[in-house]
């Protein structure tokens, strides 16, 4: 799935047994880039999709700048 610059996306947290839940955090994608579309469900609302990306595609944890893999929430198109 293509992610445009500034797409809004949601990071994700950690609950029980390591499952990934969106947060309230709220950051932008710092570039166009490829994502990796994970079947995680959403409990929160089922109109975003969880996505795998690098960290540096992300503007608030881009300070890595690595490419540690990360899950995030994005709007289901």
């Amino acid at each position: 799935m293509q992610v445009s610059k500034g797409t809004k996306c949601i990071l994700s947290k950690t609950g029980h047994y390591n499952i990934f839940y969106m947060s309230d955090e709220v950051s932008y994608f710092n570039q166009d880039c490829v994502v990796t579309t994970k079947s995680y469900l959403n409990t929160q609302s089922r109109e975003y999709i969880a996505v795998q990306t690098e960290n540096k595609n992300v503007g608030s944890v881009e300070q890595n700048a690595s490419t540690i893999p990360i899950i995030v929430w994005v709007k289901n198109t």
